[in-house]
């Protein structure tokens, strides 16, 4: 079942139309629909529960009704093509900042754009752009956020918490949305405004492991590096043992501490 519900928030032009769905096979796929629809930016889709929600890499999102928060938000972007992928790593500051407004439950960045708080993972964010040539026709980013989740299935239950499990507090879900939805627009508009090197800054302040050893896992090789932050790309930047600097591309390798695996 469809809604269209009106958002009581502020902002310009965020979440100004949202589609309300009880179930749904993924947020994600809906939205990307609503590019080719062309309906206007800034649209979100919002659902009780998806039967297909997806992560990085093709990975399957648990949910639970009702206490996970599972939105899209379709943008078309006006920023430099050269920027679009950094901005797609600098949501994760905007929800981190909306979860701490909201609830007051400090997260950190797990790069490139995981959320965890107390060594476990509580948020996963997936985009997806649509691009011609050397210019983003749409963006779609795609948040799932454990909330007010008691448990989980024993296969996540010692990688995964929710906010609820954190401060023993029970969370208004839509409340919460409104406020991360806020921090989207004002990232946005930041994109439009800042320089690179500021919001890269401000990404890495929260950045899980930074400037500790962690384990980059690449198909069958590890190896150990010093996390040293983010590059203009949204790369992660390592330091070999042998003190060589290197770049690691998102699609390419994951990376993990010494004490959370995953």
């Amino acid at each position: 079942m469809m809604r269209q519900i009106s958002l009581p928030i502020k902002g310009k032009w965020v979440g100004h139309y949202c589609e309300w769905y009880s179930l749904i096979d993924s947020t994600n796929v809906r939205a990307c629909q609503m590019a080719k629809e062309k309906i206007p930016a800034g649209a979100v889709v919002w659902a009780r529960q998806q039967e297909s929600g997806k992560g990085r890499r093709g990975g399957v999102w648990f949910d639970s009704p009702d206490e996970s928060l599972l939105f899209s938000l379709l943008i078309y972007p006006e920023f430099s093509f050269e920027i679009a992928p950094l901005f797609g790593v600098l949501v994760s500051t905007a929800v981190s900042k909306g979860i701490w407004s909201s609830t007051g439950v400090y997260t950190q960045i797990k790069w490139p754009n995981d959320l965890y708080s107390q060594g476990k993972k509580v948020c996963g964010i997936l985009n997806q752009a649509q691009i011609r040539g050397n210019q983003w026709e749409s963006f779609v980013i795609g948040v799932g956020l454990n909330i007010n989740n008691r448990t989980f299935p024993e296969n996540l239950d010692q990688n995964a918490t929710s906010l609820g499990q954190i401060s023993g507090k029970v969370y208004d879900v839509q409340n919460v949305l409104i406020y991360i939805l806020q921090e989207i627009e004002q990232l946005y508009q930041r994109c439009l405004e800042s320089s690179v090197q500021e919001l890269r800054q401000e990404y890495e302040s929260q950045m899980l492991w930074k400037g500790q050893t962690i384990q980059v896992i690449e198909k069958t090789n590890i190896f150990s590096a010093t996390l040293l932050g983010i590059s203009e790309r949204a790369n992660a930047r390592v330091k070999l043992e042998n003190g060589i600097e290197k770049e690691l591309n998102s699609g390419e390798v994951s990376i993990r501490g010494n004490e959370v695996c995953r």
